[in-house]
């Protein structure tokens, strides 16, 4: 083979080995590219998952409970419409914790009835909270609720459960004497009595009695 000849075989090897390399270079990119993301990737909670749903019907209205969330970033949305071709009228409110449960109940006896939603705050107390609204045919009225007294307050450390009888909300938490551990109350238990009330301001639940429930 003469110069010329060899020159010619020499660029050719050359090309076909950089080709080859190329070629290479450019599968290995694509298998990175593909591998697939890790199952042990934490991923964040999903703040609109569901915690609470109840429906509940009347022979004035239909309301729809939701609470969505997670710790102290819940919403719960209450909607209220006479049926289902009627507007909807709805409020949205923000709270910590966990819904108990949701009851209507027309206490004041003026044919228009009432949701109560039950809460119990988070953290070691469990501090009670009421969520109430009367539905007037065009809007949601919130309903108020008297604040504790000073002498019930002395021994109040939360744990509060509520419940409607009849005519009246009822209110229970047990009570806790100086050197109770605030998971062992010795002081028994607290049930209160509530009458709704039409006020200037709005519809208030006003204390109508009280007894320590040994």
């Amino acid at each position: 083979m003469n110069f010329s000849g060899m020159f010619t075989f020499l660029c050719l090897f050359l090309l076909l080995c950089f080709a080859s390399c190329k070629s290479d270079n450019n599968t290995e990119n694509v298998q990175v590219e593909s591998s697939p993301i890790s199952d042990s990737l934490s991923l964040p909670l999903n703040i609109n998952e569901e915690v609470f749903k109840k429906n509940l019907s009347t022979k004035d209205m239909n309301i729809s409970i939701t609470s969505k969330g997670a710790n102290d970033l819940k919403h719960l949305e209450l909607a209220v419409k006479k049926n289902a071709s009627d507007k909807s009228y709805s409020k949205a409110i923000q709270y910590d914790g966990t819904i108990l449960d949701a009851v209507t109940a027309d206490l004041n006896s003026d044919g228009k009835d009432e949701v109560y939603v039950f809460n119990q705050s988070a953290g070691s107390g469990s501090y009670g909270m009421l969520i109430a609204y009367q539905y007037n045919g065009s809007k949601l009225d919130s309903i108020s609720m008297d604040e504790l007294s000073e002498e019930l307050s002395q021994k109040y450390l939360g744990h509060d459960s509520f419940a409607i009888e009849k005519k009246h909300l009822y209110r229970f938490f047990p009570l806790y004497n100086e050197m109770d551990p605030n998971c062992c109350p010795t002081g028994g238990r607290m049930k209160l009595k509530y009458d709704l009330v039409k006020k200037p301001t709005g519809l208030k639940l006003i204390l109508n009695s009280f007894i320590n429930e040994q």
